[in-house]
């Protein structure tokens, strides 16, 4: 018996709508009433998580993942309760109570066998070791911290999945994105204060504040990776249209929080993503999207000129600021104050770090250089070795990953899946170079290793039905 077959719903037509339409309303009972019962009350809150997690089960167990780790990853930052990661992440892997034999036969994947071994390493070495050594272990501090500790397990679900029904967890996600997309706009424009949104000045000579500083989920940014692979392809107009408004008005969400780097490294993955599928693209679309980009960029301008020159103030500002030229206040706090004390930590504790508990700790005293930081902070939080053993992850995940659709039949096979799978590429490679280097999101956010997970189990999975349709192509010819 192998799981790498046919047994999948990518050449069904029909769209879910039912399944679909339960899912968001799951999504908008338990954050709605998490929203009701605040952050000191969650009795309601687990109730209505556990009778949705059964209901969803009923209906199909992808709608039981993609609504945990939607709540696993608190979209709308209103699900804080001590519980909440933890059960989360157990009840994904309720996907496999209906086919309990398949978790054993996933990992006939090699490379999924040695990232859930890694991912078990970098667990017990946080466990026993970054905090357990480090400061006092209790089943309480496990529930808080079990996003970091336990979160990349989702990779298991997450390429069951996308193996076995790719469609309908493509389209949750979309559904989803597209439901909170329109959720943070409306209460963005109405002041109905649902999302945890920061108004301060960027501290550059901008005469504008940052309007909306909210911290969008990587799941939902990725859909601005996914822009050039929607153009291209050969999706209905309404779908092309739907994919690439919600990959515009995620990366507009980081626009409006004046987040600098994120908006050039994630316009930077868009460009190699394109790379990655220009070899498969109609050479005569290129200028047509690159004179439609330009039309929108002119018409945007138009509307909102006052905007624009105070976003060129902001990056002028920080151009001049590296340059030496320039002050910015925000930059100078980090560097002149949080910088010497994290390189004073991590000297002291080079090799396994301060602790993931203490340098939290830190936080609470204005320490931020952990978020701020996120290089030099998770390296004072988890030493050089956790570091090794979580970025060893990537290695083992890039290599060896080579495809192509030059002998692919398009009867056979969605070429669009193909585009999804190079973008997945683009995005982990910009996790290593921008992300590793100054960002490093997934190690200072816990809800990150979930979407790493994610992405992770999509990507192999992926990978499988390409090698699937490589295989029935040589058979055929």
């Amino acid at each position: 018996m192998s799981i790498y077959n046919d047994d999948n719903d990518l050449d069904t037509k029909a769209i879910p709508v039912f399944g679909l339409i339960v899912l968001l309303a799951c999504l908008i009972i338990v954050n709605y009433l998490s929203i009701k019962a605040g952050a000191d009350s969650g009795g309601v809150p687990f109730i209505a998580f556990v009778a949705c997690v059964g209901l969803l089960l009923f209906i199909n167990p992808v709608y039981v993942f993609v609504f945990c780790f939607v709540m696993h990853v608190n979209v709308m930052s209103c699900f804080p309760y001590l519980w909440a990661k933890f059960l989360t992440l157990v009840c994904m892997f309720t996907v496999f109570l209906k086919d309990s034999k398949s978790l054993n036969i996933l990992f006939n994947d090699k490379k999924l066998k040695v990232l859930v071994f890694l991912s078990i390493v970098f667990s017990l070495y946080l466990l026993l070791i970054n905090i357990g050594f480090k400061s006092e272990l209790s089943f309480k501090i496990f529930l808080g911290n079990c996003g970091y500790i336990l979160g990349f397990l989702t990779i298991i679900p997450a390429y069951f999945c996308t193996l076995r029904q790719p469609k309908k967890l493509f389209l949750s996600l979309v559904v989803v994105a597209a439901s909170f997309l329109f959720v943070y706009y409306f209460s963005l424009i109405y002041e109905l204060n649902l999302f945890k949104l920061e108004n301060y000045e960027r501290g550059t000579g901008a005469g504008v504040d940052r309007l909306a500083g909210y911290d969008t989920r990587q799941f939902i940014i990725f859909f601005a990776y996914l822009i050039p692979a929607v153009a291209v392809s050969k999706l209905k107009n309404i779908s092309k249209y739907l994919l690439v408004a919600i990959g515009i008005l995620s990366y507009v969400i980081l626009i409006l929080a004046f987040y600098r780097l994120v908006m050039f490294y994630v316009a930077v993955g868009a460009i190699v993503s394109y790379f990655f599928i220009r070899k498969h693209v109609e050479k005569s679309n290129i200028l047509k999207y690159f004179f439609g980009f330009l039309i929108l960029i002119f018409t945007t301008n138009i509307f909102f000129a006052e905007y624009f020159a105070e976003i060129k103030n902001l990056f002028l500002g920080t151009l001049d600021y590296f340059s030496g030229t320039g002050t910015d206040s925000s930059a100078d706090a980090r560097f002149d104050f949080q910088f010497p004390i994290l390189t004073k930590l991590f000297f002291a504790n080079m090799w396994t770090g301060i602790g993931l508990v203490e340098i939290k700790a830190l936080q609470e005293f204005d320490m931020m250089g952990f978020v701020d930081m996120p290089l030099m902070g998770t390296l004072t939080a988890f030493g050089i070795i956790g570091m090794f053993i979580y970025y060893l992850k990537f290695f083992v995940l890039l290599s060896g990953m080579q495809t192509n659709l030059y002998h692919l039949n398009d009867s056979k096979f969605d070429p669009f899946i193909f585009f999804v799978y190079s973008t997945l590429k683009a995005y982990f490679i910009i996790m290593i170079t921008f992300r590793f280097f100054y960002i490093s999101w997934e190690l200072t956010f816990d809800y990150q290793q979930a979407e790493f997970g994610l992405f992770a189990g999509a990507f192999l999975a992926i990978h499988q039905h390409i090698k699937s349709a490589e295989n029935a192509c040589e058979e055929d010819g």
